[in-house]
């Protein structure tokens, strides 16, 4: 395959290509795991997003567009709110659904304190090798096609037909969770992802907030299994869904941008 038609191809169908390789290699990492009997193999998938991304930005645009996405996307001016909105936003919406919960049934909201470093570097580096992939260079492609509502739900799809292999072998996905509530969430989390990258063109933000939503589930007792409830879980996605409909109602359906 030479440079030419590599280019050709990519450029011509960006989104399908680059949604079917990392899906494929998802799929054959879970299968390696299932070989070798080590499921520890399958972290290697947080990175191939991002992989992906910089193999077909560097095919398609060169070096130039590498800069772009690795540093432009990361080291652009960025309004403090919205870097403050993508820390906060999922920690508040899960502490207000534990909250209600708490005061309901009448039982106390506790942090899970494990060992917190070692968590925090996971965190982070699992949001670092999904989201130049996933918003850095997905999310813009199906934007210049369709509006936000629809990239957030294709894109949504994708993710989640990516954590599928996985999710089935017991890995990357949170097991007290079906999968069908897990792709609820993912949806969800899509269109607030959408919303915030959107609005800042920063794949920085995109990372505070996908590495905000992981560390929730492993401090806050949001999960059925930590909450020994499912309602808290569903609190937080009425929360967040009746925000969503709120961004959409402000902002309008084609970029989800407020309009100045």
């Amino acid at each position: 395959m030479d440079k030419s038609f590599s280019f050709r191809i990519i450029e011509k169908q960006p989104v399908i290509l680059f949604s079917a390789v990392v899906i494929a290699i998802s799929v054959i990492l879970t299968g390696i795991a299932i070989l070798v009997k080590n499921v520890n193999i399958t972290f290697l998938n947080v990175f191939v997003p991002t992989i992906i991304a910089i193999l077909f930005t560097g095919i398609t645009l060169g070096r130039k567009g590498i800069y772009q996405l690795l540093i432009g996307q990361v080291f652009r001016k960025t309004s403090m709110l919205w870097l403050f909105i993508s820390i906060i936003f999922f920690p508040l919406i899960s502490f207000l659904a534990i909250s209600l919960h708490s005061y309901y049934v009448g039982q106390e909201f506790t942090l899970m304190i494990p060992q917190v470093f070692p968590h925090f570097l996971t965190i982070f580096v699992i949001a670092i090798g999904e989201e130049f992939g996933w918003r850095g260079y997905l999310l813009p492609k199906l934007m210049e096609r369709y509006n936000a509502i629809v990239s957030s739900l294709l894109l949504g799809c994708i993710w989640g037909a990516w954590h599928f292999p996985g999710y089935s072998i017991g890995v990357g996905v949170p097991l007290s969770l079906s999968f069908l509530v897990f792709m609820i969430w993912i949806l969800s989390a899509s269109f607030i992802m959408t919303w915030i990258y959107n609005n800042t063109g920063s794949v920085l933000t995109a990372i505070l907030l996908h590495a905000s939503a992981n560390a929730i589930f492993t401090f806050f007792p949001i999960l059925p299994m930590a909450a020994k409830s499912t309602i808290p879980f569903w609190l937080f996605l009425c929360f967040l869904n009746f925000i969503i409909v709120g961004i959409i109602i402000v902002s309008g359906s084609e970029k989800m941008v407020r309009k100045k």
